[in-house]
């Protein structure tokens, strides 16, 4: 299930977002439509490209429930967690609060690969290994894209066929 948030001005004739909501919420009877505070809402089970959340987000839209995948050299497990990412601090033993190092973000449960090589990781959306309600959304996936040129946003199914050879999964 995903969750997909757009200002009604993209989606109306004539917005940015016309055709993905024609093709993905008006012909569809299997998701459910919505329109709240301005903004339609689109639920269900949505095929989203990343190009398609890259398009929602820019117009100040959100994907919320849906999970992706992050490829990332494996350095970013020693970066810290920036802000705004949820449950990104802790405490120091000064009793200081200060950034989760990615390494220290994860719980037991959350989907990790690690590169042979040991030279780039694979992680899901989900670090706190909850249920689409617990996912990061595209904003917050966004954040992490933009840490440096080397990190990258996928789909899971491009994540899964990555992982078919040369990978290891990371047991949490």
């Amino acid at each position: 299930m995903s969750k997909v948030t757009i200002p009604i001005a993209e989606v109306e004739i004539g917005g940015s977002l016309q055709t993905w909501h024609y093709d993905n919420a008006i012909i569809r009877t299997d998701v459910t439509k919505t329109i709240d505070n301005g903004n339609s809402i689109v639920e269900g089970n949505l095929d989203l490209s990343i190009s398609d959340i890259g398009n929602i987000l820019a117009v100040a839209g959100e994907v919320e429930e849906h999970l992706m995948s992050i490829y990332a050299p494996i350095a970013l497990l020693d970066s810290d967690v920036p802000d705004p990412l949820p449950n990104n601090k802790t405490l120091d033993g000064t009793a200081a609060t200060v950034l989760k190092d990615f390494k220290d973000w994860f719980v037991p449960g959350a989907e990790a690969w690690k590169k042979d090589t040991d030279d780039f990781i694979i992680f899901y959306s989900n670090p706190f290994a909850g249920n689409e309600d617990k996912y990061l959304t595209g904003s917050e996936l966004s954040v992490i894209n933009g840490i440096s040129g080397s990190v990258d946003v996928h789909t899971v199914e491009w994540a899964q066929n990555e992982v078919l050879t040369g990978w290891t999964k990371i047991e949490l």
